[in-house]
């Protein structure tokens, strides 16, 4: 092609091409080799990408658990995303759950039941489940109570994240209450404690209580955490006169003589 007196070579036919595209040279213009297997490289690594995406995208939008049932003043974040909840709707990896005065009870897709109660904000770090080696439930409590069961998930990979200290189980029912301190009581199994001033195994019929991320003393007997009261001084010990008030996420009455946890939400194993 010829423009302003420039001769422009467009390196397939091998030959200037001074008329344009004609139709002739449009014929002769053929990929050589080379360029057949660039192309081939191309058009792999386009697919490769392109499913690498659509697994990326199939993943995060993965279902981490459901809510079983809620009261009260729930909310759902996800980046700057706000929702409010729905019985039998979807939790996602990524989702903090925070409740005002009000309580909700999730169940995750592994079978752990969580409860959370008023005034609490809690995070679905990374979760997933159903893929082999690729299991894993990571937590996060920022403030408030908890209590929960744990599923099937392979217990070396479930961490729950606190200020105070990082979480582990052996098969366990356990409560946290983190505040200016972090209160941790065990129902059944172990729940192991780590920070930097230490570890222990807290084994059930336990408690522990931590005043700083530096400090980690042994655990004791008793000290199981109220799970009947939000406020100052509450989750501090038993509830007086040996009655529970409240299922965990519910507010109602009838936990049980002498404190005993609550038993998971009716109708769960229909789920």
């Amino acid at each position: 092609m010829e423009k302003n007196n420039e001769v422009l070579d467009f390196g397939y036919c091998g030959e200037v091409c001074r008329s344009g595209f004609s139709p002739t040279c449009r014929a002769e213009a053929r990929p050589t080799p080379d360029g057949l297997a660039v192309l081939r490289i191309l058009r792999w690594m386009l697919a490769l990408l392109l499913g690498m995406a659509f697994t990326q995208t199939a993943l995060a939008a993965e279902s981490a658990g459901k809510i079983l049932s809620f009261t009260g003043d729930v909310q759902l974040l996800h980046g700057t995303e706000k929702r409010l909840p729905e019985k039998h709707g979807d939790l996602y990896s990524g989702d903090t759950i925070v409740t005002g005065a009000g309580r909700v009870q999730i169940r995750f897709a592994d079978g752990t039941l969580l409860s959370l109660y008023n005034d609490t904000k809690f995070a679905v770090d990374d979760y997933h489940y159903g893929h082999g080696n690729g299991d894993r439930a990571h937590f996060s409590l920022l403030s408030g109570l908890m209590h929960t069961l744990t599923g099937m998930i392979d217990k070396h990979n479930y961490k729950l994240t606190t200020r105070m200290a990082t979480l582990g189980v052996r098969g366990t029912e356990y409560s946290v209450q983190l505040d200016k301190t972090l209160h941790v009581s065990v129902d059944q199994g172990q729940v192991s404690l780590a920070n930097a001033g230490g570890s222990v195994l807290v084994g059930a019929g336990q408690s522990l209580i931590i005043s700083g991320p530096n400090v980690m003393p042994p655990p004791r007997e008793g000290g199981k955490i109220n799970l009947g009261g939000r406020g100052p001084g509450a989750g501090r010990g038993g509830p007086p006169g040996g009655s529970g008030a409240g299922r965990p996420g519910m507010g109602g009455s009838g936990a049980g003589a002498g404190g005993s946890p609550p038993p998971p939400p009716p109708g769960t194993a229909k789920l």
